[in-house]
């Protein structure tokens, strides 16, 4: 599974925040898909194959998580 990671544009910044978002569901592949309020939107493939995903909004500060219902 390839890393996943995002940071701060901004000069100083100092991680307090698991930036590789491993507190997720299992995923083979996991995209990024928007951001809003410190909020983001992941697509979470759970097969290679490209047919079974679920969409999970996730806040990285908390490591809090949730499937959007009705996405399987």
């Amino acid at each position: 599974q390839g890393s996943r990671r995002y940071q701060s544009v901004s000069g100083n910044w100092c991680p307090r925040i698991n930036a590789s978002l491993s507190f997720l569901p299992k995923c083979e592949r996991l995209d990024i898909m928007d951001c809003c309020n410190g909020l983001l939107l992941c697509r979470c493939w759970k097969s290679s194959d490209g047919k079974m995903m679920d969409y999970v909004v996730c806040n990285p500060a908390t490591e809090k998580w949730v499937v959007v219902p009705g996405t399987n």
